[in-house]
């Protein structure tokens, strides 16, 4: 198992180190600053081959972990890869010196702009790829639309400011719906830390709600000791065999769907029921006789 202390976060700032060697260049040294910028991705490159010397493909869990307190008791510099991070890793250290190359004789105006953006969409790419802590990828996925939208609206071709307003107006809009996602799973489970929420989810602790049948088969393909609730809001003579032919581990009724009789088939099924949107008592008193694992109120 990957146990190299800090490669990770050489590898993830290793391209900075060029940039800040290009900032002493002058901006119109049109020779070395390509140079520069080619032998920096290059580097970058045989360092990320380091991962593969050392990651253990029998081990599933990540490897080459690096964990520092950052931001309080909540944030925390968590780096991590598993098989398909590090391939990506790999992808992008490869493909940047492409980049670099592609752009030599193409690339007219700014060229020190340029060069710099592609090296910290490089840093900022893999530091989504490592990231273990919520909180630090999206600090690194929002690094890389900055450096991109000056690419587009800087370098690009007819009409290349129109793409870049319509890029960051796209990308900040899901930008937006992800930190509500992150900020609802941080609510849900007081941590940002990936792999805890992983192991909340396992210990039924937390438990995954979804109205998608599509999303509940994914998730039980990806790891089948989750803890999922089917979420029901529509009548359904199948709602017990729907959620015990998805995996799911609960069934989650609406509470005018909510009957004893649905109780009792749930149980008999192997599953928990829950019944949610109830708040009048004389609708929670014939559930509760029945055994329901639980009542959600609004």
């Amino acid at each position: 198992m990957g146990t190299q202390p800090l490669l990770l976060t050489v590898i993830t700032f290793l391209p900075l180190l060029s940039v800040a060697a290009l900032l002493l260049l002058r901006s119109d040294d049109h020779t070395w600053i390509p140079r520069l910028a080619l032998a920096g991705s290059l580097a970058e490159f045989l360092v990320s081959l380091l991962l593969l010397r050392g990651f253990d493909s029998a081990e599933a869990s990540f490897q080459f972990q690096e964990f520092h307190h950052w931001i309080g008791g909540t944030i925390h510099y968590h780096l991590g890869v598993d098989g398909i991070s590090l391939f990506l890793i790999l992808l992008t250290t490869f493909l940047t010196p492409l980049a670099v190359l592609c752009s030599w004789k193409s690339i007219h105006e700014n060229v020190k702009g340029f060069f710099i953006s592609l090296l910290v969409i490089e840093t900022a790419m893999i530091g989504v790829f490592v990231s273990l802590d919520l909180f630090l990828f999206f600090v690194f996925w929002e690094l890389t639309l900055i450096p991109m939208y000056f690419m587009i609206g800087m370098w690009g071709h007819e009409r290349r400011i129109y793409a870049a307003v319509k890029f960051i107006l796209y990308t900040m809009l899901g930008s937006i719906l992800m930190l509500v996602a992150i900020l609802w799973l941080y609510n849900q489970t007081g941590t940002f830390d990936l792999l805890q929420i992983q192991a909340l989810l396992q210990s039924g602790r937390v438990v995954l709600l979804c109205f998608d049948t599509r999303l509940l088969e994914s998730v039980r393909r990806l790891d089948g000791n989750v803890m999922t609730g089917y979420l029901c809001d529509q009548p359904s003579p199948d709602l017990v065999d729907r959620a015990t032919s998805l995996g799911a581990r609960q069934l989650v009724a609406r509470g005018d769907l909510a009957t004893p009789s649905l109780v009792k088939n749930a149980h008999e099924a192997g599953l928990q029921f829950v019944a949610w949107t109830i708040n009048e008592p004389d609708q929670m008193r014939p559930l509760i006789a029945a055994g329901a694992d639980g009542i959600m109120t609004d």
